[in-house]
This record gives C-alpha cells, structure tokens and sequence, in this order.
C-alpha cells in the first residue's frame, strides 16, 4: 500500500465474478521511482530545470510516463502544495498504465448521490459520448445526468447530454499512463485533478452527432443503460464493504462495462439541484 497511490490500490481490490464488469490489464511504476531517477549523476540540473527536461519524441510511451512524472512541477500543481503546507518530498507520484479502452461512452458514478433532497438510496450517473476527458474536464456542455435508486423506478433526469466535441480512441487503439499520486493520503491536502494523464498517441477529438444518439432518442436504451451502471455500482460498493465509491468507467461497443477507478466518498458535496428538463 505504501508504493502505490489509490487508483492503483483500489484497482487491484477488484474482484468481478464472470460477466459483471471487466478490469483493464494494468501496471504501476510505483512512488519512489522518479525521485530514484532524479538522483542519477546525469539528472543533477534536472530539479532546477524541469521545463527543459529532454522528453524523447522518437520513444512516445517514456515521452508520456514523463510528462505524468512532470506534472508534478505545473503552476497550479505547486501553487497548490504551497497553498496548503504539503512539502515537495512529501507528495509522491506513481503511474498507472493501462490499454485505453475503445469506449462508446464514459462515466462516473456517484453510488450515493451528493444532490440536495436525493433520497439515501439513489446513485448520481452521469454519461458522456466517447472517452471519459470531456466528462472530467470542464469542455462545455453537459453529460447526461440522472438519479437512479433501487426497484423498478424510471430515472429521475436531471440533464440530457450536450457536450459539443467528444473524445475517441485513436484506430489501431494506444495506452494512456494515469496519474497516481499520495496525495488523497496527505492530511489536508486532496491531490485529486491536480496531476495529468496522458496517452502516448493523441485521441482524436470530433462533433459528436446528437441527431441519431440514443441517449437522447431511445429512452428505452437509456434507461437500461442507467439501470445497469446503477447495478454496476452496487456490486463495486459491495466489493468495499458497502462504502460509498465514486467511479469511473467506460462502456464498449458491445455493451461490456470497464471500471478505469473506484475510490471512496470521503465527503458528499452537496451539489446544487438541477432543473429537471
């Protein structure tokens, strides 16, 4: 537990039966590393110098393990240690590498709601087109979002997804190096956002065609579709020992649902209630 930062360690804990969910194939360069590398003789300017730090354009999966590590050193990323106490030592970074799943749509599941008046049973899905980058990031416009409970209840909309541009798989498909910091460990200090993750062949950004898009026309298809990730969180909560998780994941083509991370609700934020639409 101590080489590995939550996503990985979570990741690891996992245990689907057949046919639930899938797990990506995965593995850690685990929290030491970079500072071991730092120590190289050949590295000596190399903490003064970050910004110039030789990232090797002909080798792309060392350029994008790299630039995870060089995160580290971003503007709001030390501005943000700083602000809060944390030392530079203090703050490790593993990373996480996996395949990049070829997703039709991503989400994140909130297996207890944090909405206001939510009832305590209710999960918060949310669901984008394409890769989860658009949902976790502030691209404009709105995923879909619903509260989903147990039983046979329709799923309360809350919003119908309208972000302009997805993101997608690159053919031939590539793998992405994920970020995997201590420092959701740190007391006072949530590192959670504040460090990149990078695939080592740019996906590809395009207009996402809402004219024919089931979430939006096929209700049926999008109810069972929000029925399913709210099972889905369920069995992930259950494999926690009931503790609420948020969770992020993809949904393939054929259907098959992937969790990319599942982490615990410290805090329910209260978010404000959305106009039904």
């Amino acid at each position: 537990r101590k080489s590995l930062g939550g996503k990985s360690f979570h990741l690891a804990e996992l245990t689907p039966k057949a046919g639930e969910y899938k797990i990506p194939p995965s593995a850690t360069v685990p929290f030491g590393m970079f500072e071991e590398v730092l120590k190289d003789p050949m590295n000596d300017d190399f903490r003064e110098e970050l910004d110039d730090a030789p990232l090797l354009a002909d080798v792309p999966w060392q350029r994008a393990m790299k630039g995870v590590w060089a995160s580290k050193w971003t503007d709001r990323a030390v501005s943000s240690r700083k602000q809060m106490g944390v030392s530079e030592d203090a703050l490790m970074l593993a990373v996480l590498a996996q395949p990049l799943q070829p997703a039709a749509y991503a989400f994140v599941i909130h297996t207890r709601s944090p909405m206001t008046n939510a009832n305590k049973e209710d999960a918060l899905v949310e669901v984008v087109v394409g890769l989860g980058e658009s949902l976790v990031s502030n691209s404009p416009g709105r995923a879909l979002s619903a509260s989903v409970g147990p039983g046979g209840a329709a799923p309360e909309l809350h919003t119908f997804p309208s972000k302009p541009i997805g993101v997608f798989t690159p053919d031939g498909g590539t793998h992405i190096f994920r970020s995997d910091s201590n420092g959701e460990d740190l007391e006072g200090f949530a590192g959670a956002g504040l460090y990149d993750s990078i695939t080592v062949v740019d996906c590809p950004n395009r207009p996402v065609n809402y004219a024919s898009e089931p979430l939006i026309f096929d209700a049926k298809f999008r109810d069972d579709l929000l029925r399913k990730l709210f099972d889905l969180g369920r069995l992930v909560e259950a494999n926690f020992n009931g503790q609420p998780q948020d969770i992020e994941g993809a949904v393939l083509k054929d259907g098959s649902l992937v969790v990319l991370q599942s982490r615990p609700q410290v805090s329910l934020v209260v978010l404000q209630s959305r106009p039904q639409v």
